[in-house]
């Protein structure tokens, strides 16, 4: 239909517009700006005039501000100094005081300290006097303990191997007892193995027995003798009647199966006993060589009693000779005197080795004592040695603090000062120092006051000189503003006009997708209801934007083009396209295209789309393009009449024409 060009002109447009607009917005916002610039420009000119009556203002009052600035600089300096002088002055006599107290408690420590020597050398000599004595006392009970010591180790030895010895016997006496109970248990066990040997013979005689009955089962003769008898009656019969003669041929069979079915039995009948004797008698084997094995602990157990009865005379004869006893009959006795006596020496040796430690506790703190008493003396002669300088020392810083208070004179004012009386003395330094504060106070206002006359002066004589060099752009700025205004004017007109030609184009273009709309819906029922095998029966169009709906005959409703599968949606494209060229043929300028191109349109359909496609292509848009061109990568049924053309790595592979479906 053209429409492209209609949409590209109307990019061009909107891009021409968007283009004009930003340069109209520029130019609006540069004209803004110098109005504002102007109206600054004006305003300045009365500013201008106020600034300078400021400034004369300003330098009329500036040098009285400075005298004064200057009359308190002076009395601040002064009261600094006076106040400095009277602190020191204040701070000597201060000194002076602490230094005469400090003299004072020296000399009643330094006394103090010489009383507490003479103590610590009395209880020095008495601490040594008993030290002398403890030691003589420690003397006597090392030897009373080491003989106690001796004499409590050698029963305590004695008492431990008799122990050891008596113990060890015991042990015997009740594993012994233990050895006797197993093996009579043991003897009595032993006694079955004879049972338990006839009982595998017998097994094993039966079971050769059962074994041989096996060997001899047979189908019983009356069943092999009554199967031949009937089979010979139906050969006899079969001379008169075949079918008569078979059936009794087949019959005859039947007792040889009944035979079979009791020789079964019986063999399954001789196995199972079978399977039960050889269990009976693995039994039987596995219990005579559980009673084998209890034979030979038996053997073992008997040697054991044997081993412990000869230890036990060992121990015995150990036990007299360590007793040197003649028999063990008063052997308890003995160990119970034994023990009894090692617990009295254990109880002497204790008392002993406490009494022992008492004294040498004693002896040890005693001897810290001594130790302690030295040392307080060697504090207190350092202490008494470091007071007597100290004095000395406070004694000449006293002489100095002295000469250096008469040294510090009070300063005279330079002029009178409103709020000082003189004469003043350390004792009106605090006076000084809120008097200082104020005229401090004073003087740092009077100094900002200054130096933001000052400060408003620099800045008044800045202004000034800027505000000058501002109004000379005063003509130039008109001459611009004059000019932004003509070419703010001329932009608008051209944005009017290509939106004016926008609009146009858009109903120009509307108008002709609305008259092609129907013919590219009809073109398309058909198209879609052929191409689908009549599912899609019929399209709507809207003319506004194409959107597509599809009446769904399996839904009974209409329904937008989006729901459906990528594929069905490729088939609903492809048509539109096709009847989008049906439906501009007969406009195309008079000149009737004689070729239809289609560039993979079979890739998202499946085998039955596929050829529904290739038919529609084949014998419908035949009729109206000499040549259609169907590009694909997918197998197809190819049509009849048709030339095949199939390229490998972009060259001709091969050529062929198909003229007739079977050829294909």
């Amino acid at each position: 239909m053209g429409l492209e060009s209609y949409n590209k002109a109307i990019e061009t447009l909107q891009e021409e517009k968007r283009t004009k607009k930003a340069e109209l917005e520029k130019k609006e916002t540069e004209k803004k700006a110098l109005e504002d610039y102007l109206r600054t420009l004006m305003s300045l000119e009365e500013e201008l005039k106020k600034h300078r009556e400021e400034l004369q203002a300003i330098e009329q009052i500036l040098p009285s501000l400075e005298e004064e600035e200057k009359r308190l600089s002076e009395t601040v300096k002064y009261l600094e100094d006076l106040y400095k002088k009277l602190r020191e002055r204040k701070s000597l006599l201060e000194k002076k005081k602490y230094l005469e107290e400090n003299l004072k408690r020296n000399e009643e420590e330094l006394s103090e300290t010489r009383k507490k020597i003479e103590l610590a050398k009395q209880g020095l000599t008495e601490a040594e006097e008993k030290l002398k004595q403890l030691q003589q006392e420690k003397e006597v009970l090392e030897k009373e303990l080491t003989q106690t010591e001796k004499e409590y180790e050698n029963g305590q030895s004695l008492l431990a191997k008799i122990s050891e010895l008596w113990n060890t016997l015991e042990e015997s006496k009740r594993e012994l007892e233990n050895l006797e109970d197993e093996i009579s248990i043991i003897s009595e066990k032993l006694k079955t193995i004879e049972k338990v040997n006839t009982e595998i013979v017998q097994i094993s005689e039966e079971l050769k027995n059962t074994e041989e009955k096996i060997r001899k089962v047979r189908i019983p003769p009356l069943y092999i003798y009554a199967s031949i008898g009937i089979a010979l009656l139906g050969l006899f019969l079969s001379i008169f009647s075949l079918p008569a003669g078979l059936a009794i041929l087949f019959s005859s069979l039947v007792p040889l199966f009944v035979g079979q079915q009791n020789k079964q039995k019986a063999l399954l009948y001789l196995q199972d006993k079978k399977s039960k004797l050889l269990s009976q008698r693995s039994a039987m084997e596995g219990e005579l060589r559980l009673l084998e094995r209890e034979r030979e602990e038996y053997e073992k157990l008997l040697k054991r009693k044997a081993e412990l009865e000869e230890k036990q005379k060992q121990i015995l004869g150990q036990l007299k000779s360590v007793a040197k006893l003649e028999d063990a009959v008063g052997l308890e006795q003995y160990v119970a005197r034994l023990q009894e006596e090692v617990e009295k020496l254990q109880e002497k040796t204790e008392e002993v080795r406490k009494h022992y430690q008492q004294i040498l506790s004693e002896t040890s703190k005693t001897d810290q004592n001594i130790h302690n008493l030295k040392k307080t003396l060697e504090d207190l002669s350092i202490n008494e040695n470091a007071r007597n300088k100290d004095i000395a020392n406070i004694r000449e810083q006293l002489k100095a603090v002295e000469e250096q208070y008469a040294s510090i004179l009070v300063p005279q004012p330079p002029f009178e000062i409103e709020g000082l009386l003189m004469p003043v003395s350390e004792n009106d330094v605090e006076d000084v120092e809120a008097l200082l504060h104020v005229y401090h106070r004073e003087y740092e206002s009077k100094t900002r006051e200054v130096a933001s006359k000052k400060a408003e002066k620099n800045r008044l004589e800045q202004y000034i000189r800027q505000a000058e060099e501002q109004l000379k752009e005063l003509p130039k700025i008109k001459e611009d503003l004059d000019r932004l205004e003509k070419d703010v004017k001329n932009l608008k007109i051209e944005v009017e006009a290509r939106e004016k030609a926008i609009q146009v184009l858009r109903d120009i273009s509307s108008k002709r997708r609305s008259m092609f709309a129907p013919s590219v819906e009809q073109n398309m029922n058909w198209i879609v209801s052929y191409v689908t095998g009549g599912r899609y029966k019929a399209v709507k169009i809207n003319p506004d934007n194409y959107d597509i709906e599809v009446y769904d005959a399996e839904a009974g409703r209409w329904m937008r083009r989006d729901i459906y599968s990528g594929g069905t949606n490729d088939q609903m494209l492809l048509a539109m396209r096709i009847a989008f060229t049906l439906a501009l043929l007969p406009s195309a300028k008079g000149t009737y295209p004689r070729f239809l191109f289609l560039d993979e349109p079979l890739g998202s359909s499946d085998q039955e789309r596929r050829q529904q496609i290739v038919k529609l292509l084949a014998n419908e848009l035949t009729r109206v393009f000499d040549q259609v061109f169907l590009i694909t990568h997918v197998e197809i049924e190819e049509p009849p009449n048709s030339t095949l053309i199939e390229l490998v790595d972009g060259k001709v592979a091969e050529t062929r024409r198909i003229t007739s479906q079977e050829e294909g």
